[in-house]
């Protein structure tokens, strides 16, 4: 039995903390990273403060104009390669087929981006699975935030959005925080 690693992925917070700080109060003992994708990257650095333990990347958006962050990061995470960027420099807006390609070339097992506030979990024929979190303050498709969990070990690679479904308009007033969208992925044994 191998070992896993849980970690969670939030994009797009935009200085508005009240739904990151909420997930973390309920999964920051659970997982092993926290990945912050851009927009904005002192969110991050200020859930660091707050909940401790996890370890903490980030990368900047666009939205991030005085940070000096990396704008992408290249990752090793539970036997997985994984690029990490907010996306906006591949025009992700119009497409994932840039962001895609460079991916996929580069031998990446994951893409992890944010920019566009709508979440999505999207596989390419070459095996690269690309995964956005949506915006944890801003959505845009779902009208509720959300976030990702991606859980690897074991073989296995499985990514998650997690939503919060509010009973009314006011996501503050009610909800929980709940799967909408996942996909288990069997990874190849490299152990060879």
């Amino acid at each position: 039995m191998g070992t896993t690693m849980r970690i969670a992925v939030f994009s797009d917070s935009h200085h508005r903390l009240t739904h990151m700080r909420q997930v973390l109060s309920l999964v920051a003992r659970d997982v092993d990273a926290v990945i912050h994708l851009g927009d904005c990257v002192d969110d991050a650095m200020q859930m660091e403060v707050e909940f401790p333990g996890p370890t903490y990347y980030r990368v900047c958006g666009n939205g991030d104009f005085i940070n000096k962050d990396s704008l992408e990061r290249r990752l090793y995470l539970g036997g997985v390669t994984v690029l990490v960027t907010h996306g906006h420099r591949y025009s992700v807006k119009s497409g994932l087929d840039r962001l895609s390609a460079l991916a996929d070339e580069q031998g990446f097992r994951l893409c992890l981006f944010g920019h566009t506030h709508e979440s999505a979990i999207a596989r390419t024929p070459g095996g690269l699975y690309l995964m956005n979190p949506g915006s944890i303050s801003l959505p845009r498709a779902a009208s509720y935030p959300t976030y990702g969990i991606v859980t690897l070990g074991n073989g296995t690679m499985d990514l998650a959005v997690v939503g919060k479904k509010a009973l009314n308009v006011n996501v503050n007033a009610g909800g929980t925080w709940r799967p909408i969208m996942t996909e288990a992925v069997p990874l190849p044994d490299t152990q060879s």
